[in-house]
């Protein structure tokens, strides 16, 4: 990803240049300990910004990306609260 930073030019000015980002992490992937003996499990992966969740039983298919407080409804609302 590149983003632009400032520097100073030969005459004194500013001028924009581009710098290089570091890739993202790659996402590390937990189950639950109560889903051991499960065969219909999901997994999550936590970053800073968003809540990954996948089948684990489907780990190749697809990913469902949530911003936290949409993360916390889903599981209020799956825990019937």
């Amino acid at each position: 990803m590149d983003t632009d930073t400032p520097r100073r030019g030969p005459h004194g000015g500013v001028r924009k240049s581009r710098t290089r980002q570091a890739a993202p992490a790659v996402p590390a992937w937990s189950t639950s300990s109560h889903s051991a003996a499960e065969t219909s499990c999901v997994e999550v992966a936590v970053s800073a910004r968003v809540v990954r969740v996948r089948d684990s039983a489907h780990r190749e298919g697809a990913v469902l990306g949530l911003a936290a407080p949409a993360w916390v409804a889903l599981v209020r609302s799956a825990a019937g609260g």
